[in-house]
């Protein structure tokens, strides 16, 4: 199963300032913004999830599945009681 869901994560382990670039799904740019705690749900293959697990970062909720996450898949969102049965 090459198909790594990191759910809530945080590319850095301090609370700090750090200035990046973002572009959005529609093309909008925005050049050297400045971010804290960022969090956000990840989807890649082993190869990047190798790559992330070499950052200094505080936890990884990881699940793994054999095809792509719909993107209306909010695990948040998901009734607790059979939380894991949906996600298998």
């Amino acid at each position: 199963m090459n198909v790594i869901f990191i759910h809530k994560f945080v590319p850095n382990e301090v609370i700090e300032w750090w200035k990046t670039d973002l572009k959005t799904q529609s093309g909008t740019e925005f050049k050297n913004l400045s971010f804290r705690q960022m969090e956000m749900d990840v989807q890649t293959d082993l190869n990047g999830l190798k790559k992330i697990l070499e950052l200094n970062t505080r936890q990884l909720r990881i699940y793994q599945f054999d095809k792509p996450i719909s993107d209306t898949l909010e695990i948040d969102r998901l009734p607790e009681n059979n939380r894991k049965q949906i996600i298998k």
